[in-house]
């Protein structure tokens, strides 16, 4: 904990990529896919189907953060709640 708060305070890296690399935050327009409102807004109670074409999204834990798979439908963009 200490090397990451002094890593912070150091001023090496920009403000913004500590904020991803330490608190997991999205910081850049850059850096999201789609807006949290807009991603709010797709979730459906309609569940995918058997047979439902899917668009996969993946990010990947490099080391101890968090790992996703996000399926969406393609006929009406909406995704999965599971």
């Amino acid at each position: 904990m200490e090397w990451i708060v002094s890593t912070i305070y150091s001023g090496h890296m920009p403000r913004s990529r500590s904020q991803w690399m330490f608190l997991n935050q999205l910081v850049t327009v850059e850096d999201q896919l789609i807006a949290p409102e807009d991603w709010d807004n797709c979730a459906v109670d309609d569940p995918l189907e058997d047979g439902d074409a899917v668009t996969l999204g993946f990010d990947g834990g490099r080391s101890d953060d968090a790992t996703a798979l996000a399926a969406v439908r393609v006929r009406d963009r909406q995704r999965d709640r599971r």
